[in-house]
């Protein structure tokens, strides 16, 4: 997820959106774009206390690395995000659908044939291999 620099927003809503139970799902969205709110400020604050700190003009090299930390920890908490119940199910994978299904709902999950069949207005080129 996220290639480029700010990719990643468009992209997260719709894996977020498609994993999460229902139940909570609007409350956790809330929370990731927040954090993404927070991550905006927090860089602000260390801008301006590079730029205290060193006010030479090369500072900004200081602030760009440091964006490498918090790029870092979410490749780390990424690892553990499973691979979306549908997808799987799609791929002929129910077992472990179910199974990823029940630990994000907190309840029993059974697959169904939509979810075993390819969304309708996808077009076929659009899944071919590059």
């Amino acid at each position: 997820m996220g290639p480029a620099v700010g990719l990643d927003h468009p992209i997260a809503a719709g894996c977020l959106a498609e994993i999460l139970p229902s139940k909570n799902r609007g409350r956790r969205l809330v929370g990731a774009f927040s954090l993404q709110a927070a991550g905006i400020l927090l860089g602000a604050v260390v801008g301006v206390v590079v730029l205290n700190v060193r006010p030479e003009v090369d500072s900004w090299r200081i602030m760009l690395r440091f964006g490498v930390l918090p790029a870092l920890l979410i490749i780390w908490l990424r690892r553990a995000v499973p691979e979306s119940p549908r997808w799987l199910a799609r791929k002929g994978h129910e077992e472990e659908a179910c199974e990823i299904g029940r630990a994000l709902a907190g309840g029993p999950v059974t697959v169904t044939g939509a979810d075993r069949e390819r969304q309708e207005g996808r077009s076929p080129a659009r899944s071919a291999s590059w």
